[in-house]
């Protein structure tokens, strides 16, 4: 059905075909913003920007070591400032194209853990108190180089990993502050007296079995306790095998299981972002369909053809 559309002369007025099955249909005018969250999520989505994203990132991280040295600083200190702006303005550009490939959904990028990050990170350079803040500029600025594991999936695994660790870790920290505790007690009493630096205190005890944790001077240690108590041989050796070996072996137990779990989390946020396969369109399948039809009728006319050529060879044979 057509509609004309119009006001005067008939030769400037329009039709519109509203008929959907009409070869030519007239498309409403398409919007200007439409297609921008299209450009900027296939652009944010490249590689080539992740890619210039990283080298960004690192360096930054390199102009932060180099501002180390006065000298360079105050050879091309302005340089440095300049670069550092730059990078700045780099990131506030990636954040807002990121941010725009939501549509008209942004809180979606909020959604994830990594893009809040990046936008406090980015957001803190702009507050006015912050920047005439030396320190905590560098700590933003230092905060960057983080971003480099929302980079690497590997980071992002061993990240995932130690903080799925944490519960577990924290029942082995408490049993291990019960550990050094009574060691500690046990060593003051033992030999309070004869080494006052090491176990005068409390708090010097515990110091000293955590560095022997570490098996920092484990021999000197021993060897020191000996002349002083026949019971130092059976402490020392008790606190090492159930500390150095048990409680560190238990930890290293915790962090590897928790990596094994962060690797089938990461795998599966992959296989969610991954492209479904739709179904085809009714045209297609009905070409699929007699594509069937027809292999199924070769495959049927194919065996009594076999068996007259192998009849006529067996024929053939007899005659011969």
């Amino acid at each position: 059905m057509s509609v004309r559309t119009g006001i005067g002369d008939p030769a400037t007025s329009t039709t519109e075909t509203t008929d959907p099955e009409a070869p030519n249909v007239v498309k409403p005018p398409r919007r200007f913003g439409r297609g921008i969250p299209q450009l900027c999520h296939r652009l944010a989505e490249a590689r080539s920007f992740q890619l210039t994203s990283t080298g960004v990132i690192v360096f930054n991280a390199v102009l932060i070591g180099v501002e180390t040295y006065s000298s360079i600083v105050a050879k091309i200190g302005p340089l440095l400032h300049f670069l550092d702006e730059l990078c700045l303005t780099f990131f506030i550009v990636e954040l807002v194209i990121r941010l725009t490939a939501h549509g008209r959904t942004p809180w979606r990028f909020f959604r994830s853990g990594w893009n809040c990050f990046d936008f406090l990170v980015v957001a803190a350079g702009l507050l006015p108190g912050l920047r005439e803040n030396v320190t905590l500029l560098r700590l933003i600025r230092l905060a960057r180089i983080v971003r480099l594991i929302r980079v690497f999936p590997s980071l992002r695994i061993l990240l995932t990993a130690v903080g799925r660790s944490l519960p577990g870790a924290l029942g082995l920290f408490v049993v291990g502050v019960v550990v050094l505790y009574l060691y500690g007690v046990l060593g003051w009493i033992l030999f309070g007296k004869a080494q006052p630096e090491e176990f005068g205190t409390i708090g010097s005890a515990v110091l000293t079995l955590f560095f022997l944790l570490t098996m920092d001077s484990v021999g000197l240690t021993v060897r020191e306790g000996v002349e002083i108590t026949a019971l130092a041989l059976p402490y020392y050796i008790s606190f090492i095998l159930f500390g150095a070996f048990v409680l560190i072996n238990l930890l290293i137990g915790v962090v590897i299981t928790s990596m094994e779990e962060a690797r089938q989390i990461e795998g599966d946020a992959n296989a969610a972002k991954a492209p479904k396969v739709e179904d085809p369109p009714p045209d297609t399948r009905e070409i699929l369909a007699k594509i069937a039809e027809l292999q199924a009728m070769v495959e049927r006319m194919s065996p009594p053809t076999d068996r007259a050529s192998s009849g006529d060879s067996g024929a053939s044979k007899n005659q011969v």
